[in-house]
């Protein structure tokens, strides 16, 4: 299945969508107020971004690699190092790996992009290149919406500048999709069937409840371990009782080779079996 450019009016105007915005901003203000869970959160975003880097490398074939793919799958892996260095800045050092207790809420992370490649695959079907364009553009689109609204919080913590560049790249990475998607459509035989404005409507808004579910998992971690790390330091406890509070392990990235293989059923979704392979929806982060 195909990106219908005419119908969607991705020339000259991107199909609009109305995202709420609200839960987001009271979680990374939350946030903001306890600089551990902050870090980890940043480490999961650089989760998210290697996640990302790695789907693009392990989906495509060989013959199939271009170098505007090597260029996305490498301004992927920079973001997910950029957010590693905020993280281990944050955190003094210690949140070195992406293990579950180095992350705040990995595994609801994971199950967010799993959402999405579950979705484009339910309705594109065995094109990996295809999935590739269609789970990235939803996922561009998100950064491009949050990051900016993340990006005063960061400067107030003292990291002034670092989304905007991010942004830059990823509107490129945006506008790239979409000019891919067009020049697909043109190349397509019409008879072939296209992306309804309905179906992208659809995957839009599967996103937007991914993502609410997600955001609203670390909100509530966040309402939780910054409650529990108040109370222990309110109590006549010992330092270690206190670490113990604050640093509680949340649901985290599954390690081993496997990693892509897990997947999340959504409602909306029919779950694939072939994330493992090349021809299933492996996309950007």
């Amino acid at each position: 299945m195909i990106y219908d450019s005419h119908n969607t009016r991705l020339k000259g105007e991107r199909l609009t969508m109305t995202f709420e915005y609200a839960n987001f901003e009271k979680t990374i203000a939350q946030l903001e107020t306890n600089p551990e869970l902050h870090a980890r959160f940043l480490n999961t975003l650089s989760l998210l971004e290697y996640i990302g880097a790695r789907k693009i490398l392990k989906s495509q074939k060989e013959e199939k690699i271009s170098s505007q793919i090597l260029a996305h799958a490498a301004e992927e892996i920079r973001h997910a190092q950029t957010f590693k260095k905020l993280a281990l800045k944050m955190s003094s050092g210690k949140l070195s790996t992406y293990s579950e207790d180095h992350l705040l809420c990995g595994k609801e992370a994971r199950e967010y992009f799993q959402s999405l490649d579950q979705a484009v695959h339910a309705e594109i079907g065995e094109d990996s290149y295809t999935n590739y364009l269609f789970t990235t553009l939803l996922i561009e689109e998100r950064a491009n919406q949050i990051y900016p609204i993340y990006e005063p919080v960061l400067a107030r913590a003292g990291y002034p500048g670092v989304l905007k560049a991010i942004v830059k790249e990823e509107d490129s990475h945006l506008k790239d999709i979409l000019t891919s998607l067009q020049e697909q459509g043109r190349e397509q035989k019409k008879d072939r069937p296209s992306m309804s404005v309905d179906k992208m409507i659809e995957l839009r808004m599967l996103e937007a409840a991914a993502f609410e579910k997600f955001i609203s998992t670390v909100h509530a971690a966040a309402l939780n371990l910054g409650s529990l790390g108040q109370t222990a330091e309110k109590k006549p406890a010992s330092d270690s009782q206190v670490e113990t509070a604050s640093g509680e392990a949340q649901p985290g990235l599954t390690r081993g080779s496997t990693q892509d293989s897990k997947h999340t059923n959504h409602a909306n979704a029919n779950p694939s079996p072939n994330h493992g392979n090349a021809n299933a929806p492996q996309s950007k982060g």
